[in-house]
């Protein structure tokens, strides 16, 4: 079997839900300007997803958004506006240099070589960002004989784009949908997880998974656990700097 029909099920079975769920919309597409626009959405999101990991691990150590220099600092306000235009490359690599500087370790450590081990990735975001730039810009119009240049271009960019992002293979995303506690009398506590598996195309379809601990999670958020994370209560606090919020 081809290559080029294996990976897309290899990426979509094991890669967080954001990115398997474009690129299962990429191989089921069949109009070739709403596949151009999905190339431009998977840079975008695993972007996004990288970045907001950076950041949650950084509000969860206690780090403060004023305490952070110009340039990493989160700003809710601006950041909505021109949405598709941000300047996600230097944004991802200010926050892995602020992480250097100050020695903090990365939850995912293969960020620190990111840009040094894949020499390409930095040039495949310059090209993205401009493209979307100019391609939004024309309000996606251009000629044919274009048009299939660039969509030629971004799918081959995309390949190697997921190729450097292989490591998200390593990672799971898991939703904490509820906690249900169970209190006999002259007993202490015990909590029931209601776990979603987020690495799935469709997690409608994924059974929840229970889990009983004596101590818990935080409830309606995302965490993003190692392939394979053994759910106890010793292992939670490892973990828990890397949630995300959803309320």
């Amino acid at each position: 079997e081809s290559e080029g029909r294996v990976l897309p099920r290899v990426i979509i079975r094991n890669f967080p839900w954001p990115i398997g769920a474009l690129v299962k919309s990429i191989q089921a597409s069949e109009d070739n300007e709403t596949k151009l626009k999905q190339y431009a959405s998977l840079y975008i999101t695993g972007m996004q997803l990288l970045i907001n990991i950076l950041y949650s691990q950084l509000w969860q150590s206690g780090k403060r958004n004023n305490d952070l220099p110009e340039g990493v600092r989160w700003n809710a306000t601006e950041l909505p506006v021109n949405f598709p235009l941000q300047d996600w490359k230097t944004r991802l690599n200010s926050l892995i240099q602020f992480f250097q500087k100050e020695n903090r370790a990365l939850f995912i450590p293969e960020l620190a070589t990111l840009f040094s081990d894949y020499p390409e990735f930095e040039s495949i975001c310059e090209w993205f960002q401009q493209k979307i730039k100019d391609w939004s810009q024309n309000d996606w119009e251009m000629g044919r004989s274009e048009f299939f240049q660039e969509l030629e271009g971004a799918a081959q960019r995309i390949y190697y784009y997921l190729g450097a992002l292989a490591f998200f293979s390593k990672y799971e995303l898991k939703s904490i949908k509820a906690i249900k506690v169970k209190k006999p009398r002259h007993d202490d506590p015990t909590y029931r997880h209601v776990i979603h598996n987020l690495n799935t195309t469709n997690p409608d379809e994924e059974i929840d998974t229970i889990k009983e601990d004596d101590s818990f999670f935080d409830s309606e958020s995302i965490y993003l656990f190692p392939a394979g994370f053994q759910f106890t209560p010793e292992a939670m606090d490892n973990y828990k700097e890397v949630a995300f919020n959803l309320t």
